[in-house]
């Protein structure tokens, strides 16, 4: 099995040439799901937030609008960049080269962590001691994730099949299968289970949020192509995906455009 050192590595350039897809394409958060952590956890423009995992600022972006101080920590450069680029000129934002085992943060410094969509990439046991270790004694941890639905209508199971051959093609299990060796296995799967065990005395509080995106077809190969374990545009195997994803928007797509369903989960706690 990769030591954590390796899985950090390998989940850090995955997104490399990933970063504008990213950015362009995910889904945000539903208005709601923000106002929840604001008020759980009494946000104001004192606070400071560390958004663990921040990638190109989607989850940070709607903190700095209600005036927090947000502290971007992601290991990517490409990333880091573009939120760099989006937030140029506000004071309230620092981007910050730091991983959630290793924040460069200083101690008891931030009154709430946010990991948005990148627990599955950390050592949970190594990030749960860096989170303590920057936490304020009255802080705490809110988890965001933006969970596709897999099944559940014709689009969503064909869809499903397809991220599943290609993930087999580049020989990497999406954390959502649990059913993966250890040599292959790089991301962990997140659960209630799993996050019981990761925050002191378990969840303190769970709520999910309906959430979808309207994509035509340029959006939803970007859509796609975001998804670290899918083909580059330079990967031989391109081409296929762009064709098998133009099968599956021609045979569902509904006035030029396709509907993909999530479930916005928000778990809270310290």
């Amino acid at each position: 099995m990769p030591s954590s050192a390796d899985s950090s590595k390998n989940s850090t350039g995955r997104f490399t040439a990933k970063a504008g897809a990213y950015h362009q394409h995910r889904p945000g958060y539903p208005p709601a799901s923000i106002a929840l952590i604001a008020e759980t956890f009494q946000l104001s423009n004192r606070s400071v937030i560390a958004d663990i995992g921040s990638g190109t600022g989607i989850s940070s972006a709607p903190f700095l609008t209600i005036g927090a101080t947000v502290l971007g920590v992601e290991p990517n450069q490409d990333m880091r960049a573009i939120a760099e680029q989006e937030f140029a000129g506000l004071a309230n934002f620092r981007s910050v080269n730091g991983a959630a085992e290793a924040t460069t943060l200083s101690a008891n410094s931030v009154d709430l962590v946010l990991v948005a969509q990148a627990l599955h990439w950390f050592d949970l046991q190594q990030a749960r001691q860096e989170f303590r270790r920057i936490l304020k004694k009255t802080g705490g941890v809110a988890v965001l994730w933006n969970e596709r639905r897999s099944h559940g209508s014709p689009f969503s199971d064909d869809l499903e099949v397809l991220l599943k051959r290609y993930a087999e093609l580049a020989r990497y299990i999406p954390y959502q299968n649990v059913a993966a060796s250890p040599a292959k296995k790089s991301a962990t799967k997140i659960n209630p289970a799993v996050l019981a065990t990761f925050f002191d005395g378990g969840v303190q509080g769970y709520l999910s949020y309906e959430n979808f995106q309207l994509l035509d077809f340029p959006h939803f190969v970007g859509r796609m192509a975001s998804y670290s374990y899918l083909p580059n545009p330079e990967n031989s195997n391109y081409p296929t995906l762009v064709a098998d994803l133009q099968k599956l928007f021609d045979t569902y797509q509904q006035n030029g455009k396709v509907r993909i369903d999530y479930d916005t989960r928000v778990y809270w706690g310290r």
